[in-house]
């Protein structure tokens, strides 16, 4: 449920330490190159790493109940902070799917997932979901 440091991914430039002058410039070249692949590798990695992120919220968002997506989206941080963050949407999901049963009493919480599982029906124009 932390975000991942993007800074380990970025490789380090290497210098030669030979003491003659042709072989350390050759090595200096070939350490260039190297470090330019690799970094090359590094930018197309972080920017997949950011469009799946976006994907992995909009994954998570389609999943919410519309309640819950109502309540994440009344949140007074949810423009600023929570918007294409899974992981701070995740966060938001877990307050408000265990925020009410820490106050009642376990048996009324399991009697009043029953009453809801039994009640449940379907609407005319209503899909599943909703």
């Amino acid at each position: 449920m932390t975000a991942m440091d993007l800074s380990k991914w970025e490789p380090s430039l290497q210098m030669s330490t030979d003491t003659d002058l042709n072989i350390a410039k050759r090595e200096n070249k070939q350490y260039e190159m190297k470090y330019k692949a690799v970094y090359d590798e590094c930018i197309k990695r972080k920017q997949i790493y950011n469009n799946n992120k976006i994907k992995a919220y909009a994954l998570l968002w389609k999943r919410c109940a519309k309640l819950m997506q109502n309540k994440i989206s009344a949140r007074v941080d949810y423009e600023t902070k929570r918007y294409d963050n899974p992981i701070k949407l995740l966060k938001a999901i877990r307050e408000h799917a265990m925020d009410y049963q820490e106050t009642k009493y376990e048996m009324s919480i399991i009697i009043d997932a029953m009453k809801a599982l039994m009640n449940t029906k379907q609407r005319e124009g209503e899909n599943l979901v909703e």
